[in-house]
């Protein structure tokens, strides 16, 4: 029971260290992207309309990566908390 423990745990944060490490690598620059402005009628408008069309398939990108990185990570951490809950479980209704 305790390797099964100490196994959830070390899923658990294997997935949120790997998570951390692929928003490092991957996550979308947003403060790189300053491209908004508003005109007298209160609508956001980009400055400059090439810029703002090459964000767009950037950011297009970018979700697709972290969609294909975060599925296993989050079943993974799924895996992990399943082995973690079962012996605390026990543990605490031992009795």
């Amino acid at each position: 029971m305790f390797w099964m423990w100490i196994t959830g745990l070390s899923l658990m944060l294997l997935a949120a260290h790997l998570y951390y490490k692929a928003q490092i690598k991957y996550g979308i620059p947003y403060e790189k992207f300053h491209f908004e402005n508003s005109n007298e009628f209160g609508i956001l408008a980009p400055k400059d309309w090439e810029e703002y069309e090459k964000f767009k398939k950037f950011e297009a990108k970018e979700q697709f990566r972290a969609a294909l990185i975060a599925k296993p990570l989050v079943f993974m951490f799924g895996v992990g908390i399943f082995l973690f809950m079962i012996p605390t479980t026990k543990f605490i209704f031992r009795m």
